[in-house]
Protein backbone atom coordinates (compact mmCIF):
# COMPACT_ATOMS: atom_id res chain seq x y z
CA UNK A 1 0.00 0.00 0.00
CA UNK A 2 1.26 3.47 -0.76
CA UNK A 3 1.77 5.99 1.99
CA UNK A 4 -0.72 8.72 2.82
CA UNK A 5 1.68 11.36 1.53
CA UNK A 6 1.12 10.08 -2.02
CA UNK A 7 -2.63 10.69 -1.84
CA UNK A 8 -3.96 13.77 -3.57
CA UNK A 9 -6.58 15.99 -2.00
CA UNK A 10 -9.14 14.39 -4.30
CA UNK A 11 -8.08 10.93 -3.16
CA UNK A 12 -8.45 11.96 0.49
CA UNK A 13 -11.87 13.54 -0.17
CA UNK A 14 -13.27 10.28 -1.55
CA UNK A 15 -12.29 8.14 1.45
CA UNK A 16 -14.71 9.70 4.00
CA UNK A 17 -17.55 9.41 1.48
CA UNK A 18 -16.83 5.69 1.11
CA UNK A 19 -16.56 5.27 4.88
CA UNK A 20 -19.99 6.92 5.30
CA UNK A 21 -21.55 4.11 3.23
CA UNK A 22 -23.40 4.06 -0.06
CA UNK A 23 -20.30 3.37 -2.15
CA UNK A 24 -20.31 0.79 -4.92
CA UNK A 25 -17.53 -0.51 -7.14
CA UNK A 26 -18.26 -1.75 -10.61
CA UNK A 27 -15.35 -4.01 -11.44
CA UNK A 28 -14.04 -4.28 -14.96
CA UNK A 29 -10.84 -3.38 -16.80
CA UNK A 30 -10.74 -0.33 -14.52
CA UNK A 31 -12.99 -0.10 -11.46
CA UNK A 32 -15.76 2.50 -11.47
CA UNK A 33 -16.85 4.06 -8.19
CA UNK A 34 -20.41 5.14 -7.48
CA UNK A 35 -21.38 7.15 -4.41
CA UNK A 36 -25.05 7.07 -3.43
CA UNK A 37 -25.86 5.74 -6.91
CA UNK A 38 -24.01 8.50 -8.77
CA UNK A 39 -20.83 8.04 -10.75
CA UNK A 40 -17.73 9.42 -9.05
CA UNK A 41 -16.63 12.50 -10.99
CA UNK A 42 -12.98 11.68 -10.36
CA UNK A 43 -12.52 8.27 -12.00
CA UNK A 44 -8.73 8.54 -12.01
CA UNK A 45 -8.74 9.13 -8.24
CA UNK A 46 -11.04 6.14 -7.75
CA UNK A 47 -8.76 3.98 -9.91
CA UNK A 48 -5.73 5.11 -7.91
CA UNK A 49 -7.41 4.30 -4.58
CA UNK A 50 -8.37 0.80 -5.72
CA UNK A 51 -4.98 0.00 -7.23
CA UNK A 52 -3.18 1.36 -4.14
CA UNK A 53 -5.33 -0.81 -1.87
CA UNK A 54 -7.30 1.99 -0.19
CA UNK A 55 -10.61 0.76 -1.61
CA UNK A 56 -11.72 -2.82 -2.15
CA UNK A 57 -14.87 -4.71 -3.00
CA UNK A 58 -16.67 -6.09 0.04
CA UNK A 59 -16.14 -9.87 0.20
CA UNK A 60 -19.28 -11.71 -0.85
CA UNK A 61 -20.70 -8.63 -2.56
CA UNK A 62 -20.52 -7.90 -6.26
CA UNK A 63 -20.69 -4.15 -5.90
CA UNK A 64 -20.26 -2.64 -2.44
CA UNK A 65 -16.98 -0.93 -1.63
CA UNK A 66 -15.16 -0.48 1.62
CA UNK A 67 -11.92 0.85 3.01
CA UNK A 68 -9.76 -2.16 3.89
CA UNK A 69 -8.56 -2.16 7.49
Amino acid sequence: MTTTSTLSGRDRAILPAVAAGGAELQLGVEPDLFLDGRSCTEPSAAHHLVHAGYLAAVPGSRHHASRPR
